[in-house]
């Protein structure tokens, strides 16, 4: 009787040990995953980018940065042209990267408090004239129903979109449902701002009020009427539709400053 549970109890831990071993020899085979990489670029883009690897989009970017797994085997080099993605007001464009001369690509470390692999993270690079920039749209409140430039709904006041590669038909506006033209072709890079009017038959002023010591002098105020157009490039504006202070905090260095004012006026007969 002894016997019969010796002869069972070595059997058991025969079958563990085998076990055991059956179990570290899966874990030994088994494939190691796949590298992730983190792609900078040293400046951000604009929300919704997406890096497109060989004519795929892997992965979106998080401000400057955008992470994604490469299949075992191949090296970032390997893996056909670098794109970044941007959606603009008439869809979508890409813009070529590189990987930069200073790119980080192989040096991978272990997290000491988990063991785990570290992402291969590798600069980026894009010439300055692919950059994007936005552009900042402003919109009259009183305007009526939905406003859209291109397929996309602006809110009313500041709005900040992409206007790259947009041809005539891409830059439309419709205001409640009524077309009412196009947006002129316009340099994202200037520092003009856009802006679309409630109706083409209100009126408007740019006010350019000059600031000495921060002080408003209403004497060297210089103004233009708006009027009839779709939408209007405007200088930097400071006071939207709103009355320009008659003091502003001195910026070092600028004992005069001029700011531009937005506002509503009577129509001339």
């Amino acid at each position: 009787m002894n016997d019969g549970l010796l002869r069972d109890d070595r059997w058991l831990r025969a079958a563990a040990t085998l076990a055991v071993g059956l179990v570290a020899l899966v874990g030994c085979d088994r494939p190691a995953p796949p590298a992730t990489y983190e792609l900078r670029l040293p400046f951000s883009v604009p929300e919704g980018a997406q890096l497109v690897v060989g004519g795929k989009a892997v992965g979106t970017f998080t401000q400057q940065k955008v992470s994604f797994q490469l299949a075992k085997g191949k090296t970032l080099a390997e893996t056909g042209a670098l794109t970044v993605r941007l959606h603009t007001v008439c869809g979508q464009t890409d813009r070529p990267v590189a990987l930069s001369d200073d790119r980080l690509e192989g040096r991978k470390g272990t997290d000491e408090e988990n063991g785990r692999a570290q992402p291969v993270r590798v600069a980026l690079e894009m010439k300055r004239e692919h950059v994007p920039s936005l552009t900042t749209v402003w919109v009259d409140p009183e305007a009526k129903g939905d406003v859209k430039l291109g397929n996309q709904v602006l809110g009313k006041g500041p709005n900040r979109v992409l206007l790259v590669d947009c041809d005539e038909q891409g830059r439309r506006v419709t205001v409640g449902g009524t077309p009412r033209g196009s947006a002129p072709a316009y340099d994202p890079k200037s520092l003009d701002q856009l802006f679309i009017p409630a109706s083409p038959t209100t009126c408007y002023a740019l006010h350019t009020q000059v600031y000495a010591e921060g002080k408003l002098d209403p004497e060297r105020r210089e103004t233009k009427r708006l009027a009839g157009k779709v939408v209007y490039e405007v200088p930097l504006v400071s006071f939207f539709l709103r009355e320009a202070p008659a003091s502003i905090e001195v910026i070092p260095g600028s004992p005069t400053e001029k700011k531009t004012e937005l506002a509503r006026i009577e129509c001339e007969p």
